[in-house]
């Protein structure tokens, strides 16, 4: 994996996890929604 990769794929990370402490998701299904809702945003 190249550095940009790596910071891109860190910076979608840190963004689902503090969407999801916003958020209050629980569980698999709701931290499944944000992480798409991470990728729609990023696309």
């Amino acid at each position: 994996m190249i550095d940009i990769e790596v910071v891109l794929t860190d910076s979608d990370e840190v963004a689902t996890r503090e969407l999801a402490k916003k958020h209050k998701s629980y569980g698999l299904e709701q931290n499944r929604k944000i992480a798409k809702m991470v990728v729609m945003f990023l696309k």
